[in-house]
């Protein structure tokens, strides 16, 4: 890892970026803004689990604001999210995984929502939750729920985030525990 710090004819700093890999990374232009890809070591965050050599996050920058995909690291250096950014906000899609490389959740977010389709999976693999959400972020249509084995636990109807119509439970062997109908 190479820093470099570009000085003008005052003597004054106006850009710095490092070289990682042959790669042009963590830029900051005369603007004193973060631009283009950056990844955060061990050495740049107060996080002792992480080694000082170790990627932490990674991902883009414009004018000062994480853009695009970033991605963040457990210290096992497992992936333990992948995040779409607009404007430092969340927005798009992302996942997030357990420390064994298993897939916790994934979705869509959007105005500080899910929308879309929506998983869970237990840290077995086994699905959790299978959700729907529509634009305002509220439940919408089939819902489901699994036991830690994979099997149905709890599936029915939403509407605007409101159970709807029949609602079955099962045991985890499969067998119907019980049945309820709401309207509305």
């Amino acid at each position: 890892l190479l820093t470099f710090t570009l000085i003008n004819i005052m003597g004054s700093p106006t850009q710095s970026f490092q070289i990682y890999g042959g790669d042009t990374i963590n830029k900051v232009d005369v603007n004193n803004m973060k631009q283009d890809k950056w990844i955060y070591f061990g050495s740049m965050v107060s996080l002792p689990e992480y080694k000082a050599e170790q990627k932490v996050e990674e991902g883009k920058y414009l004018d000062n604001r994480k853009d695009g995909m970033w991605t963040k690291y457990f210290p096992n250096e497992k992936v333990m999210s992948e995040i779409t950014f607009a404007n430092n906000r969340p927005m798009g899609e992302y996942k997030i995984y357990y420390d064994n490389g298993v897939l916790q959740e994934a979705g869509v977010w959007k105005n500080n929502r899910n929308t879309g389709t929506f998983k869970r999976n237990h840290e077995n693999g086994q699905p959790q939750q299978d959700f729907a959400f529509n634009e305002t972020g509220k439940r919408e249509g089939t819902q489901k729920y699994f036991h830690e084995n994979g099997q149905v636990a709890i599936e029915g109807n939403w509407a605007e985030g409101k159970e709807n119509g029949e609602l079955k439970e099962y045991y985890a062997n499969g067998d119907l525990k019980s049945v309820k109908v709401f309207n509305a």
